[in-house]
């Protein structure tokens, strides 16, 4: 028969209530500690996208010559603002709301072939991002914490000149980053993510094709 010895279980009971105690102190940090603001500034950087279309000219009633220019477009290299909160599910997982913002010009240049000239122009234009995203962070090394995220949004375009609106792009974007932390509230990021849409479409231009824009940046984080 089992026989159970009363004082052990007394002294043992305090043990037991400090370390309930601890750990629900514990719980209700880390519950405060579950939304970040981040601000961070860095590059905005994207690759070249080339269209073609065909023009016929007639000059008769059966006959004609047929022309066809090639679009070479590309949005500037620029700087980018990137900022957003982050709410942590878990102590590895979190959902995210970012708006960025890109003073990023359209350059176009147009080649018409086979030999009718060339010409070049740089259109205004300027870029806000709107994304949902999902991040995993990794095992943490001292006091950085590596992370990867992507998600989804849209891409607005403005073009101040002729005072209108492209349209809207659906984008798609993932990466990853580094956390270092600073002290309990605060963290220095750097991070970098592809940003995949579709050209905007300005004027007169041709609809353009998939673009990636590339963006490293580094700025703070403070958690509550």
């Amino acid at each position: 028969m089992l026989r159970i010895n009363r004082r052990k279980v007394w002294l043992c009971l305090p043990v037991a209530l400090t370390i309930l105690a601890v750990a629900q102190n514990a719980v209700a940090q880390d519950f405060s500690h579950r939304i970040e603001l981040f601000a961070e500034g860095g590059a905005s950087m994207s690759n070249q996208v080339v269209g073609q279309q065909s023009t016929v000219f007639y000059t008769g009633p059966t006959l004609g010559t047929s022309e066809a220019e090639v679009v070479h477009e590309s949005l500037l290299t620029t700087g980018r603002l990137f900022t957003g909160l982050r709410f942590w599910l878990g102590p590895d997982q979190a959902i995210e709301a970012s708006f960025s913002y890109a003073p990023t010009d359209l350059a176009e240049h147009n080649v018409c072939l086979p030999s009718c000239g060339e010409s070049k122009e740089i259109r205004p234009l300027r870029a806000f991002f709107l994304a949902g995203n999902y991040v995993h962070e990794l095992p943490s090394v001292w006091r950085a914490r590596p992370f990867l995220t992507a998600g989804l949004g849209v891409a607005g375009f403005y073009q101040p000149i002729f005072m209108n609106f492209p349209n809207s792009r659906f984008v798609a974007n993932f990466g990853g980053g580094l956390d270092f932390r600073l002290s309990r509230h605060w963290s220095f990021r750097a991070e970098y993510r592809d940003w995949m849409l579709s050209m905007p479409q300005v004027g007169d231009s041709t609809p353009g094709g998939l673009t990636h824009n590339s963006v490293p940046s580094v700025g703070l984080v403070y958690r509550f």
